[in-house]
């Protein structure tokens, strides 16, 4: 029987697993428990599921103790006492129903009665390790369903790992079940049995490894592609301001081309006094829609979109007071401004009638307060991030304008009605 008291501490460690991966789907992590607590969250429960098993055995009591000890250990994390509760239901009636729903096809499959299959070891052993790898799929599925990871959701290389592991495991287990029926060995079994266990672990860890390095092969490529737009915008904007810096210069020169061509009249010379003229016009004119708040990048930023808004009929209203010097770094300023904007241009461009964009932003008392609003078509359905075509490369704005404000102290809040969209935020401790 000591296979089988292996088997059934297994049993114990993998429902307290499945718990911890329900929570984390549904609950808060606490911030200030690191994964030792949590591995140690695991373990002790893994332990107490064992010891209730023992003493309690298949009954109402044994449900009833396992569920308050599913409560309890929920509160690693934080949360809805509601979402407790549904997790650990969750958890036991899986754990209960698919571990009798195997149990019930192993003896179709063998031809054997329930009652055997329920006291035979090498039956009862090949039940558990089936179940729990049935479990383990189901909570996968529910941790990437629910938690929108559509990168692991979509990706057929991890199914199919898991189908081949999963197909090499149980034939692994029917290996077990008729070896053991050839043999009374126990060393033998014991051998087998242990040879199983490092073979589920294994599953275990080798998805756990290639999840992991699909996300960080995501995260990298995701990095890499915001790398190569931020600077392509940054060297945009480098073009804008030197654009701009030519034009303060004109301005600043003013004075002095009208002297030249006050002369040039003078010496009635016409065609030169024009060409001049036309020289200056050319200058002037890029500057037709020129913001300046003292802030040289947000300068940049606001001129670029109200151009490119204006082109589009959309009306482009700012109400600004913030000084010079923002204490801001001027790749935040692009990426949070100029993602806004344009989600904003993109959200107008689909409007056929009252199409606005207003910009709000004022510095008081070391805080940046700012408010964009835009017109947008009415909301019939679960917003996208983004409507373009190309939602590989476009579908990452908001995200970013989210990272860039967690690099400060703030707060944030979008609204979408009918009508309207508005993203407003305030950074505190701006010195």
């Amino acid at each position: 029987m000591n296979l089988l008291i292996l088997a059934n501490c297994f049993t114990g460690l993998c429902e307290a697993a499945y718990l911890f991966i329900l929570c984390s789907t549904f609950l808060e992590k606490r911030p200030r428990l690191g994964k030792k607590f949590i591995i140690l969250g695991v373990l002790s429960l893994g332990i107490l599921i064992d010891v209730c098993n023992a003493v309690f055995s298949i009954s109402i009591i044994n449900l009833a103790v396992m569920f308050i000890l599913y409560i309890i250990f929920s509160y690693f994390y934080g949360g809805r006492f509601k979402m407790r509760v549904i997790c650990a239901v969750v958890n036991l009636v899986m754990v209960v129903v698919i571990e009798m729903l195997v149990l019930i096809s192993i003896s179709l499959v063998c031809n054997k009665s329930i009652d055997f299959s329920v006291n035979d070891l090498n039956f009862r052993i090949i039940g558990i390790l089936i179940s729990k790898i049935v479990n383990f799929l189901i909570i996968i599925y529910i941790y990437i369903r629910f938690k929108n990871e559509r990168r692991v959701l979509s990706n057929i290389r991890y199914w199919l790992l898991f189908a081949i592991m999963f197909g090499v495991t149980v034939l692994s287990m029917y290996t077990f079940y008729r070896t053991a029926e050839l043999t009374d060995i126990t060393s033998i079994r014991t051998l087998i049995l242990c040879c199983i266990l490092g073979l589920y672990i294994a599953t275990a860890i080798v998805l756990f490894l290639f999840e992991s390095m699909s996300k960080q092969s995501y995260v990298i490529t995701k990095n890499n592609m915001l790398e190569v737009q931020l600077k392509e915008q940054l060297k945009h904007y480098d073009n804008i301001m030197m654009t701009q810096g030519q034009v303060k210069k004109t301005r600043h020169d003013l004075e002095n081309h009208l002297y030249a061509i006050k002369a040039y009249i003078g010496k009635d010379e016409r065609e030169n006094c024009l060409e001049y003229i036309e020289k200056l016009l050319n200058n002037i004119s890029k500057s037709d829609t020129y913001i300046d708040t003292g802030n040289t990048v947000l300068d940049a930023i606001l001129t670029l979109k109200k151009t490119v808004a204006e082109e589009k009929n959309i009306e482009f209203n700012l109400k600004i007071c913030i000084p010079k010097d923002l204490p801001m770094s001027h790749d935040d300023e692009c990426i949070i401004f100029g993602n806004a904007l344009d989600n904003a241009i993109e959200a107008c461009d689909k409007v056929k009638e009252n199409r606005y964009i207003n910009v709000y932003m004022q510095y008081d008392r070391d805080k940046l307060i700012c408010k964009i609003t835009n017109s947008c078509v009415k909301r019939t359905d679960k917003p996208k991030v983004t409507t373009k075509k190309d939602e590989k490369n476009h579908g990452i704005g908001t995200d970013n304008i989210m990272k860039a404000l967690d690099n400060y102290k703030s707060i944030s809040k979008t609204t979408h009605t009918d009508n309207e969209y508005e993203l407003f935020f305030i950074i505190m401790d701006l010195i």
